[in-house]
């Protein structure tokens, strides 16, 4: 069976969560920016061929591609391949169900951008004077960082998983975002503070779905 490609660069927290979908499920994937042989730059014209609104990733399947993140979580529980019998994403228990898409639904429109464009990107991708840090940046998104954290800390508590006793979409959007506060240095690494999120990540980074596909992200298409 041929292999699914996620368009994408390789440091895209959704993409990272598509790609732990992927591998619980046993789905044989890649992450690429060239889906049809050549290059296609992010956010280029041959980009907004394949999403209209030039966000990643976008799935292709065959003659199917497929935008959003919601949609393409729900494609992948559903598709049919020689992996893993994986329970589904989604928990059959109505009540459960509908909150996995609520608690997913706040993840990607409220948490990653605080945590990721706001803090952990300038970091990674600075945007300062002569490629810089800017700390006063940094600063500034710190206490709505914080917050959510706690907020994330409060919810799982002790907890392996984010919802129920499995591995959820939840799961799958949170963990590539707290695996890259946690490469941020002190002060700026605010985990420490929160030791039930630091045990939920520890636990998750050992995950046979997360092999291979955390830490440092691999900036170098960003080269001329």
């Amino acid at each position: 069976m041929e292999a699914l490609k996620l368009y994408g660069p390789s440091f895209s927290s959704f993409l990272r969560s598509m790609r732990l979908i992927c591998q619980y499920k046993g789905l044989a994937h890649e992450a690429t920016l060239a889906p049809f042989g050549e290059l296609i730059r992010p956010f280029s014209d041959e980009h907004a061929a394949l999403h209209p609104f030039k966000k990643m990733p976008v799935l292709l399947d065959g003659d199917l591609i497929l935008q959003e993140s919601s949609a393409i979580a729900r494609y992948l529980d559903d598709k049919v391949g020689g992996g893993k019998a994986a329970p589904p994403l989604y928990p059959a228990d109505p009540t459960l169900n509908a909150q996995v898409s609520a608690q997913a639904s706040m993840l990607s429109l409220y948490v990653i951008k605080p945590l990721m464009s706001n803090l952990v990107l300038e970091f990674f991708l600075p945007k300062g004077e002569n490629g810089k840090v800017r700390i006063d940046v940094v600063k500034a998104a710190l206490p709505e960082a914080e917050r959510l954290l706690l907020w994330l800390d409060n919810r799982i508590g002790d907890k392996p998983f984010y919802i129920a006793e499995q591995f959820t979409l939840c799961d799958a959007l949170l963990i590539p975002m707290l695996d890259y506060m946690n490469q941020l240095a002190e002060p700026y690494n605010q985990l420490p503070k929160f030791p039930p999120l630091q045990r939920y990540l520890a636990f998750q980074q050992q995950q046979y779905y997360s092999e291979g596909l955390l830490g440092k992200p691999d900036l170098s298409f960003l080269q001329p």
